[in-house]
């Protein structure tokens, strides 16, 4: 990698990298499979996007080279778990304002669309009737991000200059663990219980900060699995929590719990405040770089409720009888 005088760089390759895990290792080649790669010009406009789908492509050895012309570019990369993944499960596109609010528009068009103007969103959202988040019933596949900014292309410098690209996972995994309730109400779990994370809007910029006016999102899956000889879980895959986020919900809904004191059958905790009780999770580097939070829920024989997230203890729950 080499500066130019004016604090920029000089591009000629790419050399990608995914270290920021719990393994802080790098998996670039194990874990994306797929990146589309997002060129606009000095002037913020699009100009072309260059897809790398080919796993000998994909390594930690290989270096990526972009055909571009001669100038200043501003690169942004986006990943996925495998090929077709980002179609399937992400639309890329623009915001357009009107007076009955933001709208999004599929598709960027080169020559056009502005920078500042792209987005990222999930997919086949349909709007819920109860409070207008959009619903998210499809679990989506994995997302990863990287961006690069002012660097310079010109055929004067030697075509070895590689520039190091970290990307970051944009996706985790919330694990719901659910112990200690009698097995007939586990049995039960596909067709009783609800799983729910009401979660802020899921519209990504090109700085891979989330837009101010996006929809809120609903995500739902319910579909359980045993856990151990009496336990079940439920995996949702939702967009990465923000340390700010104060109002991310998770909802469980057991029906069977209303004669215990749970009002509806409702067990509710917000996300990110209780993942950071944790001496683990204090910033938003040691967020991203979880993947996965397993909050665990464990009733004992009073049916009173320990919640802990990935092992720390962080919730007891006593119900009102």
């Amino acid at each position: 990698m080499r500066e130019r005088e004016d604090g920029g760089l000089l591009l000629r390759q790419l050399r990608y990298h995914y270290a920021l895990n719990p393994e802080d290792t790098n998996k670039f080649a194990t874990e994306i499979n797929e990146l589309k790669i997002h060129a606009f010009d000095q002037n913020g406009v699009f100009y072309k996007e260059f897809v790398f789908d080919d796993p000998a492509q994909l390594t930690e050895e290989h270096f990526i080279h972009l055909p571009l012309p001669d100038g200043k570019w501003d690169i942004v990369t986006w990943g996925s778990e495998g090929k077709g993944s980002l179609s399937d499960s992400y639309d890329m596109g623009i915001l357009s304002r009107s007076d009955s609010g933001p709208s999004y528009n599929t598709g960027i068009e080169e020559g056009l669309t502005n920078i500042e103007e792209a987005r990222l969103w999930i997919k086949n959202l349909a709007k819920t009737t109860d409070d207008g988040r959009r619903h998210v019933t499809d679990q989506i596949s994995k997302l990863y991000h990287a961006s690069l900014y002012d660097v310079t292309t010109t055929t004067t410098t030697s075509p070895t200059r590689i520039i190091n690209v970290p990307m970051m996972q944009n996706t985790n995994t919330l694990r719901v663990v659910i112990t200690g309730l009698p097995q007939t109400m586990t049995r039960a779990a596909n067709e009783d219980f609800g799983l729910t994370a009401d979660m802020v809007n899921g519209h990504y910029r090109h700085n891979n900060l989330l837009c101010s006016d996006g929809f809120p999102l609903k995500y739902e899956n319910g579909v359980w699995e045993n856990e151990g000889e009496e336990g079940v879980q439920n995996d949702l895959t939702v967009l990465r929590p923000f340390i700010d986020d104060t109002t991310s919900e998770l909802t469980i809904t057991i029906p069977q719990l209303e004669p215990y004191g749970y009002k509806d059958g409702k067990i509710a905790v917000k996300i990110v405040p209780t993942i950071t009780q944790s001496p683990d999770y204090r910033s938003q580097t040691d967020l991203d770089r979880a993947n996965t939070y397993i909050f665990e829920f464990d009733f004992d024989i009073n049916m009173n409720l320990t919640v802990t997230v990935n092992g720390w203890k962080v919730r007891n729950i006593i119900p009102e009888i």
